[in-house]
């Protein structure tokens, strides 16, 4: 099935979880523990399974009763954090980002900064893991602060967005209440745009070694069009 199937399997899953009594929901699109990603498997956007659950929770007077926690490897920075959080997520974990962290750590032009003195900030895996979550929160801290709010705990499903490029249909299904003045992306073109970094991921061609910058903050030439476009 196609993507709107998918989240009406995942609400389905989730009620029969909550009424059999859990308190704290996991949404995952990690592989099992040492199992690889699979060719055949096209995971969910995670703003789009928590914010769809949150309200599938709401309308069936269920979201009191359990915490949503969302792992995910397609979250990164701060402003995907603060996404999840404000639609429904009481923690995230970015497990992708965690591994590219450590990952950073054991590269040769890494080691080679550290034994020349020129890195000096994260000593070890666990020190480099530290610095990025600090980062983080002190990005969510701004993004909190600009609002006016001091408590994660008052951002927490606030949904204190206005969406740009999002259709009716999207805003319905995972983000209601959200304004969205221009329309545009449709589910299935959501759908067409995962499976797009899927083929890179397991193509013909051989993956990127290095992670693409693909233009969506700033104009970079022959990635995402901008307005302003020189």
């Amino acid at each position: 099935g196609g993507m709107k199937e998918a989240l009406e399997h995942l609400c389905e899953r989730v009620n029969a979880a909550v009424d059999a009594g859990a308190q704290i929901v996991v949404l995952t699109d990690k592989p099992k523990e040492g199992a690889p990603a699979q060719a055949d498997e096209l995971f969910l956007p995670p703003l789009l399974a928590v914010g769809t659950v949150h309200h599938d929770l709401l309308q069936k007077a269920l979201r009191t009763k359990a915490s949503l926690v969302v792992q995910t490897g397609q979250a990164w920075s701060t402003h995907h954090f603060a996404c999840l959080i404000g639609y429904g997520a009481s923690a995230v974990h970015p497990y992708l980002a965690y591994e590219s962290v450590v990952n950073w750590w054991n590269e040769p032009k890494t080691v080679r900064q550290r034994e020349s003195g020129a890195l000096r900030s994260a000593s070890t895996p666990a020190e480099a893991l530290t610095n990025y979550r600090a980062a983080a929160e002190a990005g969510l801290l701004k993004i909190l602060s600009k609002i006016g709010i001091s408590l994660l705990e008052s951002y927490h499903g606030a949904q204190i967005f206005e969406a740009i490029g999002l259709s009716d249909e999207v805003i319905r299904t995972a983000l209601r209440g959200t304004p969205s003045r221009l329309g545009g992306l449709s589910l299935a073109e959501i759908e067409e745009e995962s499976r797009m970094f899927h083929r890179k991921a397991f193509g013909e061609e051989s993956a990127p070694t290095k992670l693409e910058n693909y233009g969506f903050v700033k104009y970079y030439n022959n990635k995402e069009h901008h307005h302003n476009a020189p």
